[in-house]
């Protein structure tokens, strides 16, 4: 009996990770079946979201044509708000895994192999269109080993992608800072690595001041 038990639990988990990758698989092809930016109108505008899985909608409800993440919801909420007349566009740029070092300019690493993902949005005509951009980042920085990324690295990165964004577009744009979400916290991290997201919140709550 206990055998069978074992089997299913391994057949269960298997499943589990499938749809996992079945689902992050459909979150990048809607990404590549996004809309064009609207360029016609005095009333069109966009947003852009950067940063890790909370930004990219691992694990959240999606659609080809709705998207996913923070896109997604923001999408659906910004029509019930009666004093917003203009017509806007949001897109995903959220990574998988990624951390607030995997989000810098290549000018501001300091690892040998240099990240990009801020060189291609950089580089998107969407993004310089964009007048707001938001960024959900550093949730992954706690499980970073080797090296490690403390609370202070955290804040320092965000940063320096936060000068890097106002350097670069077409017009000025306003950057919205989010904290790290803890939900799960309790359940996935020690006590120490539950301190540093903790502080790390606190950080980004001091600097967005």
């Amino acid at each position: 009996m206990g055998g069978i038990q074992s089997v299913f639990r391994i057949v269960k988990v298997f499943l589990t990770v499938c749809i996992f990758y079945l689902k992050l698989g459909f979150i990048h092809l809607a990404r590549s079946l996004e809309p064009a930016l609207r360029t016609k109108g005095r009333y069109n505008h966009s947003i852009v979201i950067i940063g890790d899985d909370h930004a990219l909608g691992v694990g959240d409800y999606t659609t080809l044509t709705a998207g996913s993440g923070l896109a997604h919801q923001l999408a659906k909420e910004l029509p019930k708000e009666s004093s917003i007349r203009q017509s806007w566009q949001l897109f995903n740029r959220g990574e998988y895994r990624s951390t607030s070092e995997d989000w810098l300019h290549p000018a501001d690493s300091k690892r040998k192999e240099k990240p990009d993902l801020l060189t291609k949005v950089l580089r998107d005509p969407k993004y310089l269109k964009a007048e707001i951009v938001i960024i959900a980042l550093g949730s992954n920085d706690v499980l970073r080993k080797n090296p490690s990324i403390s609370p202070h690295d955290t804040l320092r990165n965000l940063e320096l992608i936060c000068q890097a964004l106002k350097r670069t577009g077409a017009k000025e744009k306003s950057i919205y800072l989010c904290t790290i979400p803890t939900a799960g916290d309790d359940t996935f991290l020690t006590d120490a690595q539950r301190h540093d997201n903790l502080l790390r919140n606190q950080l980004i709550e001091d600097y967005t001041k």
